[in-house]
């Protein structure tokens, strides 16, 4: 088809409507005969609308009605239910799906409630019975205010049986209201109680998968035709054939599998279904027209410089065409993807501050605002952004509904910001500089133009289908516009925007691009550096020439001024440029601009553009005034009525102005604004009109005498003076007229009026939106032409919209819209390959890839080939390195670019990532590399001289150079950095100016090696390079996966940890992925249920309530235990009353320890404390063979005991046991089912854990035995110590006290097999072996204190017998009574009357003397087996006061033992309290598991009356009832254990289950103890034990199962069976069985030892291959082109929509311009339009940019 279907096709096409064209991607590809062309849809015409919501939408949906009938009217409630759905389902799509899924009872929607209250909601599918519904409230919401308080809950649940019975309360319990579960969100008891009916949705409405039907692209035009050109000539123009209405894009799931797109894997080939076939099938393609066949021609051989690819929808009118566009749009908006208004400020690409796309939270809030509609409005201050979008389309304002950011004011701030500036920048810049040149009227025309269709940021918000962007460009032929003859402005505007686009062309080509010669990575990084406004400001002053001819001329230069002007040739370029841009020819006066010379430098503002702080999204500009205003708001109050304040700039705080850019421009807009209303005043009176240009001096002249003073040239004259005429009176200001005339509405405020309003909606806006409203108002009055040029587009599209005048006018804009596509290519050429050689194939090869009528094979040499990865993502990872490396490196540099990830490398790599974890520099790391090197491979270099010279050339630690010999015990490679190279330093040397790679490295002073050495250490150092570079090439692969991963923090982190030598993450780059079948492993324990508390084997002795609470596991113990008469304790004391050794045994039957008891009661050896046990045995001996109490008891845990096991020798075996048994958790019927894969788990089996409450009620009756007992005990006490200040009956306490003592002790042990230890035995024997022996230490002091008298009077009885027969008498006297003083206190009296009486006196006394002294001798040898006895016999035997001066009391041992009586009243107290607390507590837990309901709370509350008996330590395992199904099971499974592991023990494994424990047990803590377990219960028990051979023993076996049960099944826990097919995730279940055999029904328990995944690697992987394949790389535009007819003919022209795309592409050129691209122009001096008048004093009306630095920096 030929350029005449185009023809025809546009003049059907009327041109009272725009066309939309929409982007398509175009690839090409030259043959030798022909030119291919390929067009693909884009996402904007792609249509993947799904029409029935799947289940979890529908949860979602749910899920949202239950929020927000929570949220009891909260607007934060409310708000988070909608982001809680808009997380699940996109917002344009929930809002639809809420339309037809609404709950059945919305008027019963809880709303104003009182502050606090909580809103549980009962959702049902169909209305509650009006019976339960009160009795639900009332339940509910006594369970809510019970705040999880049993007691309180258990009265409601009885409560509500009560009320309605036990079926009606089950069926009200079972309607768990949605927050009873929730954590409280307020204090307080308020909670109300609502009722949802949500109706499910017929199961015909509802999809069982979020992907029903095939994507299709739709409203692609008629057909396409490809244009070409060359030098700017069309050399071809072809078309295709018809596009079929509609096409598919997608696979679709609905087909079935014979049609689903699949690879054979045998063959190879790609089965593609025919609906997507064109997109594989060239031909398929051509015939769909969505390809061309286009013959090769002598014009086109060469290729083309353009390729446009044109396509129009002629099947639709525009009516029905812009109806067809809502509808597409509708269901985009409704789809999977979604459909976003784009708000500006949105990033489009990821960045440190923000990543790309609009944050979810914020575009799920827009989505609520948008869920209702969008209410349409005509005036520009109240319309939204979704509006302007469905005007400016023609299409239905209700696919707004929705849609998030249809109530955007994008448009509305950029109007305002134009509105409100344009007085101090365009507005004076046209009146003033551009003067005489624009009258009035063209300037109030320019500003009506520019206020309503210039814009920095276009007149349609851009739009986000799913996650592609594109923007909507309105466009045109610009330079086939036409405008009517009476629109002189418009035309000559247009002339204008013509000429200075030829311009910005010029500059276009400076401007950095793909393609322009230089360095590339310079020219990717300027354009990467391009930003869509300004981002700098500066300001620059400018002098008028009569001020510089005047200031000259003060020193005669002035008459050389203007000459030497003209001789620079400063003013021509301008005057040409403005005769080029319209002005008049030749030209007429210059306009003040040109005579303004820009001097001295430009200077960078650096204050604040908006406000002091970050901008934001969210935060307005700060309060600047104390009213909390801020100075919008300030310029806003008094902009009507106070012009004073404003020019005086008063009521800041601290009355300190704004610095900020914004405030400057706004207020001196203001205060122009207030002087252009003056001067329309006047022009509104007969009287003169003042200039609106700033003069070039102001109050310079001076008055005459005599004669009228000279009016002032200040700006401010026109307002500061009375006008008769403006205000009908002599004595009022102007200034102080205007507010009556605002308030007036007189015609002449209305630009004011309309300043100020746009300043108010300013005032509103965020920080961050200000910035960008002022960045593109600046930028539209410097280089923005584009801007201006479109602003023609906007006001035609606004005439065929609203009306010749562009407004609405209160009608709706009218409706309608052409529709098609375009593509565009630049530089499309052949490709030549040389060197390509045709492959031979044959065999499969051959038929696969040569097959006939295809085209031979070829080889490209230059092609890289391919990279065979092990995975996807690696692939993705290698081809982008590579295509780095092809795109950089070069002949002459090969290794740019070059990542080498050899094995070798990265283990090399590797190693050096594990030193830095440790802590260690790359450079030492490095160093020590290079150090062993030197040493380790050229000893006979004699090398290592040479160390210690590179080490202070190279130092870690400069000065610091030690002895590199590491401390022992120091590996190596881990000696301090100061001790050796710093080997990066040495990298960075040999690498970089001005080193060098060979040695010395461009260092001074290093040793003369000889040859050999030289080569040697370069030789390493060539080792080290690559070392480095090993480590960069791992990090750069590394950062470069994670990126393509999506993982751009991980990325950074990566980099960042190399660089800074910090600890790096694991590289995944280098892993191998592996997939696979989940095999999950479960150790048990099975334990043999139904054992009732009390049962024990006749063997066994004792009643501990520990049994009592888990019998199940005290049945099994002494399966793996020695007996009760086997285990002893050997204790040994020396008698201390006859010096002889003793011992005596203590078994475990002794102590009446079951064999759960031992868990507890036997404690590690590394503890050195006296523990229970100790106690229990101390107590044994005491009783038993009643040592006597001084006798020191020593138990001799480590002597070995023939034919028994100690405790000692049994405590490695109890700790394993008790560590295994206390730290597993029950077995649950779930843990019978694998955790992955696609069994059903129903966790419901779960609470049906039961504990039974037999042992609850055993083990409280024997914690209240033991109160009965300490009770009876105080009442024998406790009346011995009656309350002060009656006396303690000490007789009694001290002649008690063993007794007391002992049954303490004994209390003491019944309490610590509750839980409850305290010092017991071994602190009481001790205490009382203490006071024995300090008893019997003062006897024997008194003895020998005795003895020694005695001693002393028979040497003095000796002597006085032996004195001569004449001793005097006296004499003799005299020594009777020295004698007489050694044996008595208490001499004869009267003395007798001779020595011989005396003497036999005397006589009588030392017998006497001598007989007590032989009873306190013989206190020592005593054998009283009690303190109370010996503290009797030693009594007896007092006083003693007669005999010896200082005698023996025992009244401080007898307060000793009255103070210990007291402490063990104090002690008995203590445990009965505790004991009272503990059976408190246990009641209470009764009671609960009583009235418990549901299974779960019946455990809970047995396991806390436990543990409230027992202590958190308990041990108690539940019961649980399998179902039928799972127990059938279960036995068959165990029936077939046998079977299970046949294979291995065929293939030679005698004890497979054995080997796989052992092998767990190494890497497992759980398996490793049951290992230890039976390990060394073997070695006490079994053959060549410690016991011998114990009859009936038998190994703890553990026994396999697999789950689900198959029959014939092999186990999986080792090598498989051969041909063994993994097809689902499998349990393995090994347990050791303490009952056999396992019952089929019943309960069942156990402990969980351990469970573990284990992923059994597939065979069959997915790889990934990177080829180096050089693929079309298009890409479509990211813009839809709504073009605008450049004349209005009755039909569109085929020229006019060609010349706009060519001329749109020139545009989109001209808008990379910036203002360093037109500094060598004569724009550079017309523009930017922001000239204001700068003075240093406020005598005119001013504003120095200045300010904004001066402000700023002040303090």
């Amino acid at each position: 088809m030929t350029a005449d279907n185009v023809t025809g096709a546009l003049a059907s096409l009327s041109d009272d409507f725009p066309v939309l064209l929409g982007p398509v991607r175009v690839e090409t590809r030259f043959t030798a005969t022909e030119l291919l062309v390929r067009i693909f849809p884009d996402e904007w015409c792609t249509d993947k609308f799904e029409p029935r919501p799947t289940r979890a939408e529908i949860g979602a949906l749910d899920a949202y009605w239950t929020a927000l009938w929570r949220s009891g009217g909260n607007p934060v409630g409310e708000q988070a239910a909608w982001q809680e759905l808009v997380a699940r389902v996109p917002g344009g799509r929930a809002s639809w799906l809420l339309r037809t899924h609404r709950p059945a009872n919305p008027g019963e929607r809880p709303t104003g409630l009182p502050g606090g209250t909580t809103v549980l909601v009962v959702v049902s599918g169909w209305p509650l019975p009006a019976d339960d519904r009160q009795p639900t409230i009332t339940y509910w919401t006594a369970i809510w205010r019970a705040h999880g308080d049993r007691a309180k809950q258990r009265a409601a649940d009885t409560a509500l049986r009560s009320a309605v019975g036990q079926t009606r309360a089950q069926a009200i319990r079972a309607r768990r209201p949605a927050g009873i579960d929730a954590a409280p969100t307020t204090a307080g008891d308020a909670v109300a109680v609502a009722f949802l009916v949500l109706p499910p949705p017929a199961a015909a409405d509802v999809a069982e998968h979020s992907w029903t039907q095939a994507a299709r692209a739709r409203l692609l035009p008629d057909r396409f035709t490809v244009f070409g050109y060359v030098n700017g000539e069309r050399v071809l123009t072809a078309t295709g054939v018809t596009v079929p209405d509609t096409l598919a894009v997608s696979p679709d799931p609905g087909v079935g599998t014979d049609r689903q797109l699949k690879v054979n894997e045998q063959t190879g080939a790609l089965r593609v279904p025919d609906e997507l076939r064109w997109l594989t099938d060239f031909n398929r393609a051509v015939a769909v027209g969505m390809g061309l066949r286009i013959p090769l021609t002598p014009s086109i051989g060469r290729g083309l410089d353009r390729l446009i690819v044109l396509g129009l929808r002629e099947r639709s009118g525009p009516e029905q065409s812009a109806t067809q566009l809502a509808e597409l749009i509708n269901r985009q908006s409704r789809g999977p993807a979604g459909y976003v208004l784009l708000p500006q400020g949105t990033p489009t690409n990821n960045t440190e501050a923000a990543p790309a796309g609009q944050d979810a939270r914020a575009e799920a809030e827009a989505g609520l605002r948008a869920a209702a509609g969008v209410t349409a409005t005509d005036d520009w201050r109240t319309k939204t952004d979704g509006e302007w979008f469905a005007d400016l389309l023609g299409i239905d304002p209700s696919v707004l509904e929705g849609m998030p950011n249809a109530d955007g004011t994008d448009q509305r701030d950029a109007r305002a910001a134009n509105t409100a500036l344009w007085p101090a920048t365009w507005g004076a810049y046209l009146r003033g500089m551009m003067h005489p040149i624009l009258s009035d009227q063209a300037v109030d025309e320019t500003r009506d133009f520019f206020v309503r269709h210039v814009s920095g940021r276009g007149p349609i918000p851009a739009v986000k289908i799913g996650r592609q962007p594109y923007g909507i460009l309105p466009t045109t032929a610009f330079s086939r516009m036409e405008f009517p003859e009476g629109a002189k402005h418009r035309r000559a505007l247009h002339k204008l925007l013509g000429v200075a686009a030829q311009d910005w062309q010029t500059a276009a080509d400076t401007v950095s691009h793909l393609g322009k010669n230089g360095d590339p990575h310079r020219l990717l990084l300027d354009i990467l550096a391009l930003h869509p406004t300004s981002a700098e400001f500066y300001q620059r002053y400018a002098q008028s020439v009569e001020d510089i001819f005047n200031r000259e001329n003060l020193n005669s230069g002035g008459p050389r001024v203007l000459p030497a002007l003209d001789q620079l040739n400063m003013p021509q370029p301008i005057r040409a440029l403005l005769t080029r841009l319209g002005y008049a020819d030749p030209p007429g006066p210059d306009p003040d601009v040109i005579r303004r010379l820009f001097v001295g430098d430009q200077y960078p503002l650096l204050g604040p553009l908006v406000d002091d702080r970050p901008p934001s999204e969210t935060d307005t500009i700060r309060p600047y005034v104390p009213d909390r205003g801020n100075y919008l708001h300030w310029l806003v109050r008094h902009a009507a009525r106070d012009l004073e304040t404003i020019r005086l700039e008063r009521g800041f705080i601290d009355d300190r102005p704004p610095a900020a850019l914004l405030y400057l421009l706004a207020r001196h807009a203001v205060l122009l604004g207030w002087e252009d209303c003056a001067r329309r005043l006047a022009a509104a009176t007969p009287g003169p009109v003042p200039s609106g240009r700033d003069q070039l001096f102001i109050h310079v002249r001076p008055n005459r005498p005599g004669q009228q003073p000279l009016p002032s040239e200040s700006r401010f004259r026109q307002l500061y003076e009375p006008d008769r005429n403006i205000t009908g009176t002599a004595d009022k200001l102007v200034v102080d007229f205007i507010p009556d005339a605002i308030a007036a509405q007189r015609p002449a405020t209305a630009q004011l009026v309309e300043q100020i309003r746009a300043l108010e909606h300013l005032a509103g806006l965020s920080t961050a939106r200000l910035e960008r409203v002022l960045a593109e108002h600046l930028d539209c009055a410097s280089y923005r032409l584009d801007a201006w040029r479109l602003g023609l587009v906007n006001e035609r599209l606004a005439e065929l919209r609203y009306g010749p005048d562009g407004v609405s006018g209160g009608s709706p804009a009218r409706r309608g819209i052409h529709l098609g596509a375009y593509g565009w290519l630049e530089e499309v050429r052949p490709r030549s390959r040389p060197g390509e050689k045709q492959v031979e194939l044959s065999g499969d090869l051959a038929e696969l890839f040569t097959p006939p009528g295809s085209s031979p094979l070829m080889h490209d040499p230059a092609n890289g080939g391919y990279i065979h990865a092990p995975s996807p993502g690696q692939a993705t990872t290698a081809a982008v390195l590579r295509a780095g490396y092809i795109a950089n490196a070069s002949p002459a540099n090969r290794e740019t670019f070059a990542v080498n990830l050899s094995s070798e490398r990265v283990r090399v790599a590797l190693t050096l990532l594990d030193g830095l974890r440790q802590g260690q520099s790359l450079g030492a790391l490095l160093g020590y590399r290079f150090e062993r090197a030197l040493h380790d491979r050229y000893a006979d270099a004699e090398l290592d001289s040479f160390i210690t010279a590179l080490r202070g050339a190279f130092p870690l630690r400069a000065g610091r150079i030690a002895d590199t010999k590491p401390e022992p015990g120091v590996a190596v490679d881990l000696i301090e950095a100061r001790n050796v190279i710093d080997g990066l330093e040495l990298v960075l040397r040999a690498t970089r100016v001005p080193g060098a790679d060979v040695y010395p490295f461009g260092v001074q002073g290093l040793p003369k090696p000889s040859d050999a050495q030289r080569k040697a250490i370069n030789d390493e150092v060539r080792r080290l390079l690559d070392t480095h570079d090993a480590l960069t090439d791992l990090a750069v692969a590394e950062s470069t996966h994670q990126t393509v991963a999506g993982n751009p923090e991980r990325a950074a982190s990566t980099l960042d940890a190399y660089a800074k030598e910090g600890v790096a993450p694991e590289p995944e780059v280098v892993r191998s992925p592996r997939s696979g079948t989940t095999l999950t492993h479960r150790l048990a324990l099975q334990l043999t249920p139904g054992i009732r508390p009390g049962h024990s084997a006749p063997s066994f002795q004792g009643d501990g309530p520990r049994a009592k609470a888990e019998p199940a596991v005290d049945d099994w113990l002494p399966t793996v235990l020695p007996g009760q008469q086997d285990v002893t304790a050997l204790v040994t004391w020396v008698d201390p009353g006859n010096g002889v050794a003793r011992s005596s045994k203590v078994t475990q039957r002794d102590l009446n320890l079951r064999p759960i008891d031992l868990l507890w009661a036997v404690r590690p050896v590394s503890e050195a404390a006296m523990t229970d046990l100790d106690d229990r045995i101390i107590g044994v001996v005491a009783t038993r063979d009643r040592p006597r109490p001084d006798a020191q008891l020593i138990i001799q845990h480590t002597r070995r005991v023939p034919g028994k096991v100690t405790f000692f020798e049994l405590a490695p075996l109890i700790a394993a046991l008790r560590s295994l048994l206390t730290t597993s958790r029950p077995v649950r019927p779930t843990d019978l089912i694998p955790a992955a894969g696609d069994a059903p788990i129903d966790r419901a089996a779960d609470e049906a854990l039961t504990l039974p409450r037999e042992r609850l009620v055993a083990v409280r009756d024997s914690l209240a035995a033991l109160r009965a007992t300490v009770t009876g005990y105080l009442a024998d006490l406790a009346p011995l110590f009656p309350a002060p200040p009656a006396p303690v009956h000490r007789t009694e306490v001290i002649g008690n006290i063993d007794t007391f003592l002992h049954r303490y002790a004994d209390l003491i042990v019944t309490a610590g097999g509750f839980g409850m230890v305290r010092s017991g035995w071994g602190e009481a024997t001790a205490w009382r072996r203490d006071s024995y022996a300090a008893v019997l230490a003062a006897v024997d002091e008194v003895a020998d204190r005795m003895g020694r008298a005695l001693a002393d009077a028979d040497a003095l009885i000796a002597a006085y017998d032996a004195l001569p027969s004449n001793t005097p008498v006296p004499e003799r006297f005299r020594l009777l009574e020295r004698i007489e003083r050694l044996l008595t206190t208490k001499p004869t009296t009267p003395r007798p009357s001779t020595p011989e009486r005396l003497r036999t006196t005397i006589a009588t006394r030392r017998q006497t003397f001598d007989n007590r002294l032989q009873d306190l001798r013989e206190v020592a040898r005593t054998t009283q087996p009690a303190l109370s006895g010996l503290m009797a016999q030693v009594a007896a035997l007092l006083p003693l006061t007669h005999l010896d001066p200082a005698g023996l009391t025992l009244t401080p041992f007898e307060d000793k033992i009255v103070d210990y009586g007291r402490d063990l009243l104090d002690r008995a107290r203590a445990l009965q309290t505790e004991i009272v607390d503990r059976l408190t507590a246990a009641e209470a837990g009764l009671a609960e598991h009583d009235q418990a309901v549901t299974g779960p709370d019946r455990l809970r509350a047995a396991l806390d009356t436990l543990k409230a008996l027992l202590g958190e330590d308990v041990l108690a395992v539940p019961e649980f009832t399998p179902s039928t199904q799972l127990a059938t099971d279960w036995k068959k499974a165990r029936d077939d254990s046998g079977k299970l592991i046949k294979h291995l023990e065929d293939a030679g494994r005698d004890f497979p289950v054995d080997d796989w424990l052992h092998g767990i047990a190494r890497v497992r803590e759980k398996p490793r103890m049951w290992e230890q377990v039976v390990i060394l219960s073997d070695a006490l028990r079994g053959s060549g034990g410690l016991l011998g051979d114990v009859l009936g023993l038998e190994e703890p076996q553990l026994e396999p199962i697999q789950l689900p049960y198959r029959t014939n099944d092999h186990w999986l826990g080792m090598e498989f069976a051969p041909d063994t097919a993994l097809d689902t995730d499998r349990l393995l279940f090994t347990a050791h069985y303490a009952s056999k055999p396992l019952p089929t029904a019943g309960n069942a328990c156990g402990l969980l030892l351990d469970e573990w995944t284990e992923a059994i690697p597939a065979l069959k992987e997915t790889t990934g291959i990177a080829v180096h394949f050089d693929g079309p790389d298009s890409e479509p535009p990211q813009a839809l082109l709504l073009v605008a007819p450049p004349v209005r003919t009755g039909a569109w022209n085929p020229d006019d929509l060609l010349a706009a795309l060519h001329e749109t592409y020139e545009l989109m050129k001209a808008r990379a311009v910036e203002p360093a691209h037109l500094d060598d122009t004569a724009y550079a001096h017309l523009l930017p339009a922001t000239l204001v008048s700068a003075t240093q004093k406020p005598i005119t009306i001013s504003t120095d940019y200045a300010t904004n630095n001066l402000r700023w920096k002040a303090p």
